[in-house]
Order: structure tokens, then C-alpha cells, then sequence
């Protein structure tokens, strides 16, 4: 049978369909929509928005339409360790949809324009923007957002509805800086939803987007719709467009601090989040703080390396994207992991492993400070090939995050033993809290810790043994939507409590009907009890 025809989209079959890392793979997709892949033949065509919005409306209508309605599924770019974006039968590629706008000052509330941070401007971002592009085209005008995660090549709508965060310890995780949250819950309609206390926006920008996209919009001023929409799981509509907030650009430079495994100091550091003795000739407290850790370090040897940036001012520094020459702070695991590649390629005994995970840790990163430099070089493009990554990221409070990384650490000593290796590291980064419903970032302070590798068959072992041993130890904890995890209904509810009624009942007032539940569905949201 031929693939249907929407206007404005390439539609292509994929019988063996992979996501980036191949933790999702050889699905056959025989509707994998390319949005505004295709521009009609007319001597003007329409401008992008309208474009985009038609052919939306037309895989929108066909999955509504279908009988039993098709789930929708928005692809993402290079990070894609979890089944979140499983397909079924219908792919829409957002590539295509990059386009960034100003949010005029005349739209913004007084209250807004009274709390937001000084120089901070609104910007409209189409969900397909890679962080990187956003980074260069904010940069070029100025500005900057105000975390991203660890690397740039995400793509913004999937870096939001997962819950994806750097290690900005005074902002919060991407999500968090996102405003408003334009969606398509059917085919004819959308909804430009905010949250209702202390309302950024007026109707205005709701009007705006329906004059660009001609579709039927809402405005919706609801607090919980709002912290719904934040870490969507894809799954409380077509997620169009995100209001973010930046800021005047900046520029971060950094400090590399190598010290020994179990460290009084570091442990201290982050048992508190004072890390003043870590740099006593610095008095701010830093902007950044993240440590990587080495668990198979011995005889003293470095095995926490706490990477450190301070905000400073772009000082007539002219705009400069990312450098393959300027070296970063470690803040995720991607990275090294990537420079293991051709070390590890194939059966390698436990302690050459060891070995070698701990000589290049310790040669990328040696005592020193860094220069000032841009955000998106600092937080530049990720290197880890595709099909070769394995990670789970948990995330506790921050008040056991020490608890959790002695847990974790014997737990892979035990795996160790066993002849299991983690062929990667433990990435510890920290974030305050949000209102996000289903953010991790639940508490006042939050520890996320990464436990990323190159893929084998023990690696997923390791990572069950690690979630057993915080089990054990009786420490609550929950897993990056976006990586690998083993959440069920028991757990999610035993972190998030309340939140998740709450989740489940805004996506009941932004998708009213049973077909549109089924068409913005995935099979993680009947894994862990948050409906069909």
C-alpha cells in the first residue's frame, strides 16, 4: 500500500528503523512524515509556519481519523537512550521546524516583566531546533539560554518533554526556564498553554500563533496544564513550540579539580553544596558544579574530578561557537565515553578495563583552570557515536546524594567482582527544584548521577544492580525519562506521590477525548501507570 499523501511532508517507509543508540531498534515505520520536507510548486509558496502547520494538520487528521487511531510519534536527534520515543506505525520528523522569534515586550504581563530576571527576553523556538543552532543564533543576537544539558544535540522539544538539565545549581533544568508551551491537541486546534499564577503572557502571543500557524488557538492560563506540558513524555499533545526564557549572553570560565576517590572534601562539597574549599581563592559560589567519577581507581589515585564554572561577562569578547580545540569541564559522560571507543573495541580483561578507563580520565583531566568561554562551547557537540551508548541516570535528593553514591559505588565494586565492568563512569551534577510535574528535579536540591558506558550485555546488569542497591538502602529515587530505567507504577508513585494524579489530570483537560489520549500515547505511560 502507498503511503498517504500530507502536504508539505516527504512520507517515507522505514522497515528497520533505529533511534540514535539503538536501544529502540529494527521497528518497521511505514509512515515517517518529514515536516515541510517538501515545499509546494506554486510561485509563493506559503511562508514556513503556515507550511508546517498544514502538513501537521494533515498526520494529525490521519492518525484522528484512523480506526483504531494511530499513535503519533515525534523523533529526536542524538540522545535517545530510553524507549520513550517508540514507534508504532506514524513518525513525524520535526527537523524541519527551527524557526525562532522574538515574544514581543508589549505581550508580556507586568507581573513578568517585573520578576523576570534583568535583560531577559522571551524567545518563540519551534520544536526541532538543535540546542546547537539555538546557541548560534541566540549568541549572534546577544543572548543565551540559561542551562542545557551537557552537550548540544538535542533537539528542544525532546530535551523538554524528558526533563533533560545541566548543572546550572541556581537554575534548574531546561524545563525550567521554558514559559509557555504552544501544542497541537487535534487536528484544527492548539493551545498556547501558561501557568496561571504570576501569568507571563497575554492573549496576544495565543492570537499570535494562531494568525501564524491559521489554526484554531486557546489561551490557557493553568498552572498544572502548564507543569504537564513541561516534561511531557510527548504525550499530552503535538508540542509545537516553547516559549523560553534567555538571557543577555555571558560567557562561563571553568576549573578542573582532580582529588581521590571518597575525597572528605568533595563528598562535603556535595553533601552541603558549599564548595569553598574547593577553590578558596575564588569567593563566589559557582555558577556550575558538577564531579565525574572514576569507581575503579586505586592506591590514591585521582577518582573525582570536580568540574567548576563562574558566570562572567562577555567583556567585548566577540561571539565564538563551539571550538574542537578548547577543552570543557566534564559534566556527563559522553565524552570520555566516546574516547573509549577504539580501547575498548571487543573482549577486554577486567583489569586492562580498569586501567585504561583510569589513564584516560586521569589525561583529560589534569588540575587547571579554563578560559572564559561561550556557553555553547563550553557545553559543545556530543561525540559519542551512534548505536554505542548505554546509560541510566538516577536522580535522589540532594541531602542523600551522598548515601546514594557510596550505594552505588559498592554495588559496582560487587559487579566488579563478578567479572562486570562498567566500561564508562558515574557523572554527578545537581539541580534545584521545579514545578514541573514530572521533572526529577523534585526536591529543593537534586542529585542526578550518571552511570553511562559503552554498551554490552553486563552493562544492563550493573545498572539493575545500582537501582536494587538504592532499593536496599531504602533511598527514594526516580530515572532520566530519556535514558534507561526499570520504573513501574510502584516507583513512580513512592517519588513523585501526588504529582502524578495531578499529571494524569491535566493531560485529561488539555486531550478531552479518548482518541486523542490513544493518538499522543506511548508505551511507557502504561509501564508506569500513567494511563494509555
Amino acid at each position: 500500500m502507498d503511503p498517504p499523501k500530507f502536504r508539505n511532508t516527504l512520507v517515507v517507509s522505514n522497515n528497520d528503523w533505529n533511534n540514535y543508540h539503538g536501544t529502540v531498534a529494527h521497528r518497521s515505520v511505514p509512515i515517517v512524515g518529514i515536516i515541510d520536507g517538501l515545499v509546494d510548486a506554486s510561485p509563493a509558496p506559503d511562508p514556513p509556519w503556515k507550511r508546517q502547520a498544514d502538513a501537521l494538520q494533515d498526520i494529525l487528521a490521519f492518525c484522528f481519523g484512523a480506526v483504531p487511531p494511530e499513535p503519533l510519534r515525534a523523533i529526536g536527534s542524538t540522545w535517545s537512550l530510553s524507549d520513550i520515543i517508540a514507534p508504532t506505525r506514524v513518525i513525524a520528523d520535526p527537523g524541519n521546524m527551527n524557526a525562532m522569534a522574538r515574544v514581543s515586550d508589549a505581550w508580556c504581563t507586568d507581573a513578568y516583566r517585573a520578576a523576570r530576571p534583568a535583560g531577559a527576553v522571551p524567545m518563540v523556538i519551534e520544536n526541532g531546533a538543535l540546542i546547537a543552532d539555538i546557541n548560534q543564533a541566540l549568541g549572534q543576537a546577544g543572548l543565551a539560554l540559561q542551562t542545557s544539558g551537557a552537550a548540544d544535540g538535542h533537539r528542544l522539544a525532546g530535551c523538554i518533554a524528558t526533563g533533560t538539565h545541566g548543572s546550572a545549581i541556581s537554575i534548574g533544568a531546561v524545563h525550567d526556564t521554558v514559559r509557555a508551551v504552544y501544542l497541537l491537541v487535534a487536528p484544527d486546534r492548539g493551545v498556547l498553554v501558561q501557568p496561571a499564577a504570576a501569568r507571563p503572557f497575554t492573549d496576544d502571543l495565543a492570537n499570535w500563533f494562531a494568525t501564524k500557524t491559521g489554526l484554531t488557538t486557546q489561551s490557557l492560563a493553568d498552572d498544572d496544564a502548564f507543569f504537564a506540558a513541561q516534561v511531557s513524555l510527548g504525550s499530552v499533545g503535538f508540542v509545537h513550540s516553547l516559549v523560553v526564557e534567555t538571557v543577555p549572553l555571558y560567557r562561563l570560565r571553568g576549573r578542573m579539580v582532580p582529588r581521590p576517590l571518597g575525597d572528605k572534601v568533595v563528598l562535603d562539597a556535595i553533601q552541603s553544596m558549599n564548595t569553598a574549599p574547593l577553590h578558596p581563592d575564588i569567593p563566589d559560589r559557582p555558577y556550575h558544579f558538577s564531579v565525574l567519577i572514576n569507581p575503579y581507581v586505586g592506591d590514591g589515585s585521582p577518582g573525582m574530578f570536580v568540574g567548576l564554572y563562574w558566570k562572567v561577562g562577555v567583556d567585548g569578547a566577540p561571539f565564538a561557537g563551539p571550538d574542537p580545540a578548547l577543552p570543557m569541564v566534564p559534566s556527563d559522560t559522553a565524552n570520555f565515553i566516546a574516547s573509549l571507543i577504539k580501547l575498548l573495541d571487543g573482549p577486554v580483561a577486567g583489569p586492562i578495563i580498569e586501567h585504561i578507563i583510569s589513564s584516560v580520565l586521569a589525561s583529560q583531566n589534569p588540575a587547571r583552570d579554563f578560559p572564559p568561554a561561550f556557553p555553547g562551547q563550553v557545553f559543545g557537540p556530543t561525540t559519542l557515536p551512534a548505536g554505542r551508548g548505554m546509560s541510566t541516570e538516577i536522580v535522589v535528593d540532594q541531602t542523600r546524594a551522598v548515601d546514594a553514591i557510596v550505594a552505588l559505588l559498592r554495588a559496582i565494586d560487587v559487579q566488579r567482582a563478578q567479572g562486570r565492568h562498567l566500561l564508562g563512569a558515574m557523572g554527578v551534577r545537581f539541580v534545584p527544584g521545579t514545578g514541573a510535574l514530572l521533572g526529577m528535579n523534585i526536591a529543593a536540591m537534586n542529585c542526578y548521577i550518571e552511570l553511562g558506558s559503552l554498551g554490552n550485555d553486563n552493562v544492563p546488569l550493573i545498572h539493575q544492580a545500582c537501582w536494587a542497591a538504592l532499593d536496599a538502602a531504602g533511598i527514594p529515587y526516580t530515572c532520566h525519562w530519556g535514558q534507561q530505567h526499570r520504573l513501574d507504577e510502584a516507583h513512580l508513585r513512592a517519588y513523585f506521590g501526588g504529582r502524578v494524579d495531578r499529571w494524569k489530570a491535566a493531560r485529561d483537560r488539555l486531550l478531552q477525548t479518548s482518541v486523542a489520549k490513544a493518538v499522543f500515547s506511548a508505551p511507557t505511560l502504561a509501564t508506569v501507570g500513567l494511563g494509555a
